[in-house]
């Protein structure tokens, strides 16, 4: 899609949040992201979103992916730690 945006925000907690107006990820891919059960297909479309959801987990984050109005809505929830 040409002419598309990407927004990216990071609230006080811990939360990082990207969005865009591209085209919809398939329903089927979102809820194997958000159940964590990898189907049959993986595509390279799809090899970044797995690696993030991977990684938040080893590092005790979230890892929230849903659609909006145009486009998809990913977050990533970082855990919080003290300086010490």
């Amino acid at each position: 899609m040409e002419g598309g945006s990407i927004r990216i925000g990071m609230d006080a907690h811990n939360a990082l949040t990207i969005a865009n107006d591209g085209a919809e990820i398939a329903r089927d891919i979102v809820e194997q992201l958000r159940t964590g059960k990898r189907g049959q297909q993986l595509s390279s479309s799809g090899l970044g979103l797995w690696i993030c959801t991977d990684l938040m987990e080893l590092n005790e984050g979230a890892f929230t992916i849903e659609p909006i109005e145009k486009g998809t809505r990913v977050t990533l929830t970082f855990k919080q730690t003290t300086d010490g």
